[in-house]
């Protein structure tokens, strides 16, 4: 029998949000003539991306390694315009994340960088509506999944119970590992359906 829950962690890319990740690599090349599987190589590959996920780098450092790496200017409007095209709500999970945030602390873990953090309302403002200010980018957090002391970070932030009580909902298995270790409960989405039928198994019925 599962421990009661009390809290809830939703993963923003891929659970509250389809991500088309080809779909930003062809936005982003049509905005900056950069062939999309350069950008992918140098920006994503190359782990520069990742290292602003963590905040290890700020936002106009990472801007202008982007524009050096790919050899054109990548400006501030250019990726913020590929990336919120990337990014299609989902209306089901968003309903039920609205619907366990009426009734327990709720939150989104993140892993992006500073532009996420920064321009998040324009980009996908159901997520401060729903969440308010209990969403954690991971570089503004400082830490990144699948690190347990990212989720232990935002139980804490949440004042919630054991992590025991706490249920992690992501699509990657990685990021569930972690969770795992944390000590959290947790369910590997696939779909608005199959998580409606997980919570209600957890007892939440919404």
């Amino acid at each position: 029998m599962s421990a009661q829950i009390e809290a809830v962690i939703f993963d923003m890319d891929g659970v509250l949000c389809a991500y088309d990740f080809a779909g930003r690599l062809d936005r982003m090349a049509r905005l900056t003539g950069c062939a999309a599987q350069v950008i992918e190589a140098e920006i994503f590959d190359s782990g520069w991306d990742d290292r602003s996920d963590r905040g290890e780098i700020g936002t106009e450092e990472y801007l202008a390694g982007c524009s050096a790496r790919l050899g054109i200017q990548v400006t501030r409007a250019a990726w913020l315009e590929a990336r919120a095209a990337a990014m299609t709500p989902d209306r089901e999970v968003l309903d039920t994340a609205r619907a366990l945030a009426a009734v327990m602390p709720a939150a989104v873990l993140t892993n992006n960088n500073r532009l996420i953090a920064e321009n998040l309302t324009g980009m996908f403002p159901e997520v401060p509506e729903i969440f308010g200010d209990r969403v954690y980018v991971s570089a503004v957090l400082g830490l990144a999944k699948p690190d347990p002391a990212a989720y232990l970070a935002v139980l804490t932030r949440l004042g919630a119970a054991a992590p025991g009580r706490a249920l992690f909902i992501d699509d990657r298995a990685d990021y569930i590992a972690g969770a795992v270790r944390a000590g959290l409960q947790t369910h590997l989405f696939k779909n608005a359906a199959g998580l409606r039928s997980d919570l209600a198994r957890l007892g939440l019925r919404l």
